[in-house]
């Protein structure tokens, strides 16, 4: 702690605080998998109860999900749309 105390400039690092940052790091910016930074952080514990603790909830993240899975349902409304358009003999309109 000493060393990353000296490297960083910041006077009073805890271990609880750079474990807190290293799991918030890992899953909210590098997008780690919980079950990754569990390991990481040696926690043995089932359902990632004791990393939950450490992990900042990050909204993003489920914002990604949502808007993916929306992106991939409107593909899939598309090519329907399209096998419907030519069963029923429709030509296509451009939008």
């Amino acid at each position: 702690m000493e060393q990353l105390c000296k490297l960083t400039g910041i006077p009073e690092l805890t271990l609880y605080w750079a474990r807190h940052t290293f799991a918030n790091t890992a899953r909210n910016d590098c997008r780690m998998s919980k079950d990754d930074v569990a390991l990481a952080l040696n926690h043995v514990d089932e359902g990632n109860r004791t990393t939950d603790i450490y992990i900042a909830k990050d909204w993003k993240i489920v914002d990604d999900v949502q808007r993916k899975v929306i992106a991939q349902l409107k593909k899939v409304e598309i090519k329907v749309m399209k096998k419907i358009q030519v069963k029923n003999g429709i030509k296509s309109v451009a939008a």
